[in-house]
């Protein structure tokens, strides 16, 4: 069933980005490329540039990993994705926007980049932990 809920969520992550290619072209396709480009200004102002949102990145997913496999498992037999998804949210923002409170540059943009950032970082860890981490935990 794992194998099979990540199959269709590739083939629909797949079928948007066809569909948006077929639907507006080139424009996509620069939309699409001006992704890292903004990552790296909304980074810029970061201790460690884009390093920083990085750092956030991983530590978030590889929490995220470890939470999925050790956390109890639900009452219903569920694996514990809603706490797993949590915490990674919530330590994604805390490592950017800590790393800038720490930063010589304390102003609320820079701040606020930080916070957008590690909110990026906080949402993509599930998405990212899921492909690397297997199964998760069931009720035997």
């Amino acid at each position: 069933m794992d194998r099979k809920a990540t199959i269709l969520a590739l083939v629909g992550a797949l079928g948007t980005v066809l569909t948006a290619l077929a639907t507006h072209g080139s424009d996509a396709i620069r939309a699409l490329a001006g992704v890292p480009v903004l990552i790296q200004a909304w980074a810029s102002g970061l201790p460690l540039g884009f390093w920083s949102f990085l750092l956030a990145l991983v530590l978030a997913t590889l929490v995220w990993v470890t939470a999925i496999r050790n956390l109890p498992v639900g009452a219903g037999g569920k694996a514990p994705f809603a706490a797993a998804n949590a915490v990674a949210l919530v330590l994604g923002p805390a490592v950017t926007v800590a790393q800038q409170y720490f930063a010589a540059t304390r102003t609320p943009g820079a701040l606020l980049n930080a916070l957008i950032l590690g909110l990026i970082a906080g949402l993509a860890a599930p998405h990212i932990g899921a492909l690397l981490r297997g199964k998760a935990r069931t009720a035997p």
